[in-house]
Parts: structure tokens; sequence; C-alpha cells
């Protein structure tokens, strides 16, 4: 079953696997997405299933 789930409760590690085969979005989610939470500029959550990174949504 998918879960969406708030970027903060998924593991750096994990981000890190995630390939939507577009290298700009997956620069963006695993460089820059943190921080434009962080900084209140974006919010971001994830579609997570069995521990896999499946996309994400700000």
């Amino acid at each position: 079953m998918i879960e969406w789930l708030p970027l903060n409760e998924i593991p750096k590690i994990k981000r890190k696997e995630f390939d939507c085969g577009n290298q700009t979005l997956n620069d963006y989610f695993y460089k820059y997405a943190k921080q434009d939470e962080r900084k209140g500029l974006a919010k971001c959550h994830v579609a997570v299933e069995q521990g896999l990174v499946l996309g994400f949504l700000l």
C-alpha cells in the first residue's frame, strides 16, 4: 500500500535511491527539497511503498 509521508520522515539514504528518470527532478528532491522546506518555500510529501520512494509532491 502506498503511503504519503512528510519529507522529514524519509531517511536521507532513501531519498538518494530515488530515480524518476529526470536528473533535474532527482537533484531537486535530493539536494533542495529539504532546504526549501526549512526556508518555508515548499512543503514536500513523499509516496512510499515497502520502504521504497516512488515519487514526491510539492
